[in-house]
């Protein structure tokens, strides 16, 4: 069948069925915001226009919808997103969308969707915390954003719009109890300094205690305490100029993502901490560990955004730097004999320049612009090896280490075109050009022969030296038609690209890029009294996809052939009545690799497997998210009842498909209740959230057959609740 046929068979199949197939969540946000706000305002196409416009499979939730829902990170955004996955492995955000995300825990890797903050990207994917405050809304676009956003967007990009400095002074203070000691503060002082310039300061902390514990040594795991703060200046000396101006900082030091041991992946290999008496956590939230795990990060960057309005043509500059600097300690044995201490840091410092003319022919839109992407990375990792692996003493060896100095340097030119043919049909044209350049330094040591010392100098058995460039051009096509003011119909086919580049802490030579076609479609319905309905459906040709394995004690990235993907997303948005509102939303995704061949090195002496037809990673069939919600006057204000539940399919966390390796099906129940006094002043909150206390992995990757090849990751949250209050002035 012809990809073409095979799209419009899918639409309208799921057309025909919307009322019971999962889909998309297009705005989440309570039901008062949704029936009074009109139309939602997104800039996903780098100009602000209605969500219900955009000819984009899009999620936009306002700020407000994340302080109702208590969603202060990427991985609560995942369970109100369907088709979003999410995870840490080493403290690295693993960010999926419809299937294509990020599988690598190698230094100096970036992932398959990319994140923005005030139209700034962060590279390193272990930056992504401490971003979720103070926020105007967050947009979710899914699928390849090749031509506005360039390398590395092949999945999809979040961007995080945080709310800027205003005319007058306001602010607000909340703060957030719950189990497990949490304290959450969050809070913002916002207004001018003089008739041209205004100023906001905003902050939020996140304190809790573990959700599990070391039983070797007591100390909590799965804690946090995090901080962070961001200030901003906007200077407007006239109505045809603006100067943004930010900067942040942010920190996390804690006992966080530790590894959690989930079972053997080849069930005939034991773990290897076993064979020496050591001990191993019988509860999942716990682990068995010699030392405590290590979590601690600082974050820090700045933004200038310059805007000339020249009338028809508007001219930005958009500049930005940002500095990472991370280090994960962890116990990749999983138990408390000292076989696989581990510790891997990374620094990196990166600097951005976006350059755009924007403007109108007519009621045509057009964009043009240039990028520029500059980032220095250093980093890698020490495991030191114990001689017990050996037949020999309980004596720690210096064992493996490795380091690597990567440089990126990336150019890109770029132009999208909205003919509009009538006032109902508009044709878009697209495309960029980039080209890209990566330089490495990197050594391995594999020392058995000296006892384990910090202060060794490292024997450098293995070194490259090495440097290869790319580039791509990624072309848009795409055909919008307005059948009603409030009926949308879009068709589109796009290419996405992400880099190639060179493993850190590896000597395998630089992996290749891969390419995503993609082709979509979908209709966007305002329904009477402020509902929704949103359907889109997508197919994608994969080619060249990077897969990350486990071998020996390092992480090889190699080129599988092909995949395919597709499905649909629909939103259901619908007021019953005045107060009472009932929405449905869900993701529809088959994926599969195709002429795939590999060694599972969980079985290392059987021959490389087929891994035709086996699921992409982070991939789930269905996801859903289903709620119902109430709102009711009272004498000082108003109420809102919310209940939900989100299902999820089973979700594999290795292209081997192994079942252990892999997250069941589960539901999850969140309640929320929230009063809001009649003048906006004050706004207090209730919350439960995964009622039934499911233990949901949220990433998972099999370790070294040196250690038994045991299924380890992260897990979500357990059963939280609490509640909070926030003053408003």
């Amino acid at each position: 069948m012809k990809q073409g046929q095979l799209i419009a068979l899918m639409l309208s199949s799921t057309a025909a069925t919307a009322v019971t197939m999962p889909g998309v969540v297009y705005a989440q946000a309570a039901a008062e915001e949704v029936a009074n706000a009109g139309d939602i305002v997104v800039t996903a196409q780098k100009r602000s226009e209605s969500i219900q416009k955009v000819p984009i499979s899009l999620a936009a939730i306002s700020g407000e919808g994340l302080a109702e829902k208590q969603v202060n990170n990427v991985d609560a955004l995942a369970a109100t997103v369907p088709g979003l996955t999410f995870g840490y492995y080493g403290g690295n955000a693993r960010i999926a969308i419809r299937g294509v995300g990020f599988d690598s825990i190698g230094q100096g890797t970036e992932g398959r969707v990319t994140y923005h903050v005030d139209g700034i990207y962060f590279a390193r994917p272990s930056s992504t915390s401490g971003t979720f405050f103070d926020v105007e809304r967050i947009e979710v676009l899914r699928g390849p954003q090749g031509t506005l956003y360039g390398r590395n967007a092949t999945g999809g990009s979040i961007n995080v719009i945080t709310r800027a400095p205003t005319d007058t002074l306001e602010g607000y203070g909340r703060v957030t109890l719950g189990n497990y000691a949490t304290v959450i503060t969050e809070g913002a002082v916002s207004g001018p300094l003089s008739d041209t310039v205004s100023a906001r300061i905003a902050f939020m902390t996140n304190n809790h205690d573990g959700y599990g514990k070391n039983i070797i040594t007591g100390t909590d795991i799965d804690d946090a305490r995090n901080q962070s703060v961001r200030a901003s200046l906007s200077f407007k000396p006239s109505e045809s100029f603006k100067l943004d101006l930010t900067a942040d900082y942010a920190r996390r030091n804690d006992h966080n993502n530790g590894l959690h041991y989930f079972g053997q992946s080849n069930p005939a290999v034991p773990l290897a901490g076993r064979r020496f008496g050591g001990i191993v956590a019988t509860d999942v939230r716990d682990i068995s560990s010699e030392f405590d795990p290590r979590n601690k990060a600082e974050f820090a960057g700045g933004r200038a955004n310059m805007e000339f309005d020249f009338g028809a043509v508007t001219f930005r500059s958009i500049t930005g730097y940002r500095y990472a600097d991370s280090q994960n300690v962890v116990d990749i044995d999983l138990t408390n004999i000292a076989l696989g201490p581990t510790d891997f840091h990374e620094t990196g410092k990166e600097f951005t320049q976006e350059l755009q003319l924007t403007g109108t022919l007519g009621d045509s839109k057009w964009i043009v612009g240039g990028y520029f992407f500059d980032e220095k990375i250093k980093g890698g990792g020490i495991i030191p090896f114990n001689a017990l692996n050996l037949g020999g003493p309980n004596l720690q060896l210096q064992g493996y280490e490795a380091f690597s100095d990567l440089h990126t340097r990336a150019y890109a030119a770029f132009g999208q075109i909205d003919i509009a043919v009538s006032d109902k049909l508009t044709f878009t044209l697209g495309g960029r050009y980039g080209w890209e350049r990566q330089n490495i330094n990197t050594w391995l040591q594999l020392d058995f022969s000296r006892p384990y010392s910090p202060n060794n100098p490292p024997i450098k058995l293995f070194t490259v030296i090495d440097s290869k460039s790319w580039d791509a051009f990624t072309p848009k096509a795409g055909v919008q038609y307005q059948f009603a003011p409030s009926f949308m119909g879009y068709a589109t086919v796009s290419k996405g690209f992400k880099s190639g580049g060179y493993n850190g802490g590896s000597t395998q030579p630089p992996f290749n890029p891969e390419t995503v076609w993609a082709y979509e479609a979908g209709v966007k319905a305002s329904l009477p009294g402020g509902g929704r309905f949103n359907l889109s459906g997508f197919y994608y040709d994969y080619r060249n996809m990077q897969v990350s394995i486990t071998e020996a004690t390092t992480i090889t990235i190699e080129n599988a052939a092909s995949s395919t993907l597709y499905g649909g997303e629909v939103e259901v948005n619908y007021p019953l009545t005045d107060q009472f509102w009932l929405d449905f939303s869900g993701a529809y995704l088959y994926s599969k690799f195709n002429d795939y061949t590999s060694e599972d090195p969980s079985f290392p002496l059987n021959p490389p497997r087929d891994l035709n037809g086996n699921r992409l990673v982070q991939a789930p069939r269905f996801s859903i998210v289903a709620g119902a919600e109430y709102r009711t006057d009272l004498s000082f204000g108003s109420m809102t009842l919310r209940g939900e539940v989100n299902w999820v399919g089973k979700t594999y966390f290795t292209a081997y498909n192994n079942e252990t390796d892999a997250q069941p099906r589960y539901a999850k129940a969140n309640a929320y209740l929230n009063i809001e006094s009649s003048d906006k002043k004050w706004v207090g909150s209730l919350f439960m959230k995964n009622i039934t206390n499911k233990n949901v992995r949220t990433s998972g990757v099999v370790t070294a057959a040196l250690f038994g090849s045991p299924s380890v990751g992260s897990l979500q949250p357990p059963r939280t609740f609490g509640g909070s209050v926030q003053f408003n002035f």
